[in-house]
């Protein structure tokens, strides 16, 4: 099991650096966002403000291995 532990704390740095990188500069998510049309553009700026927050979290959860059910 020690392997999926690895894998969790890599994908927590993923996470961690992705959120990271959309509150620094939000406006490079808002463009792929619309360039490739995944979401509605009337959400796209509540998305932008909300994911880099839940990418974090979930990434610290990860690497704590606390709350291994909710992350």
């Amino acid at each position: 099991m020690k392997s999926v532990r690895v894998v969790k704390i890599i994908l927590g740095i993923v996470l961690i650096f992705s959120g990271i990188t959309k509150i620094i500069d939000p406006s490079k998510a808002v463009d792929l966002m619309l360039e490739f049309k995944v979401v509605p553009e009337s959400l796209i700026l509540i998305i932008v403000s909300i994911l880099p927050v839940l990418e974090i979290l979930i990434g610290v959860l990860l690497i704590s291995g606390m709350y291994p059910k909710l992350a």
